[in-house]
């Protein structure tokens, strides 16, 4: 017996864009390389990508521009050379960095945190 009734009940939705970022790192060096990892959901391939890095709870002092994702990943190798003109807060020990997507104007979560010794370490005789 032949259906005789509509059988498409689809619904259209959006999809939102969706990022996540993480360093490779939990403790760094100032003058070290690390990898920022960013993966994404929903976003076109080669969409052009920015990295913020800053303080936890203050503004980003750092931009990275000019990135695009690459089969909805992309690990990026930073240097850690946070000298003038970036202003890194006196004190500040404890680093995260966002990824944004200007095309979509979605920013991802901070990252967890990377402590980052900026002084070189003194050690005893």
């Amino acid at each position: 017996m032949p259906f005789e009734q509509d059988h498409d009940h689809t619904t259209t939705i959006p999809l939102t864009p969706t990022l996540w970022v993480s360093w490779s790192r939990q403790r760094a060096w100032h003058g070290e390389t690390v990898s920022i990892r960013v993966r994404s959901a929903n976003v076109q391939p080669a969409s052009a990508i920015e990295l913020r890095i800053g303080p936890v709870g203050a503004p980003a002092f750092d931009t990275v521009l000019a990135l695009a994702l690459n089969g909805g990943t992309l690990d990026h190798n930073y240097v850690i050379d946070w000298r003038p003109p970036q202003a890194v807060p006196v004190g500040a020990t404890d680093f995260v960095v966002v990824a944004r997507l200007p095309a979509y104007n979605v920013d991802s979560a901070p990252s967890a945190k990377m402590q980052v010794d900026l002084s070189p370490p003194l050690f005893s005789a």
